[in-house]
């Protein structure tokens, strides 16, 4: 998860910078969230419940 948040700073800094574009932020940044959520989900089933 701490690698994704990296590449979160990454992409929010790619796009300040005037290295990327705002769509391509937008696509980017969606693709993000989304394996953000995955990651969680398989998180959350590695985790054990007492």
């Amino acid at each position: 998860m701490g690698s994704a948040s990296e590449v979160e700073y990454q992409l929010q800094l790619s796009k300040d910078l005037g290295y990327i574009n705002t769509a391509s932020f937008s696509e980017l940044n969606t693709e993000l969230i989304e394996t953000k959520k995955m990651l969680n989900a398989f998180i959350q089933k590695l985790t054990p419940k007492y």
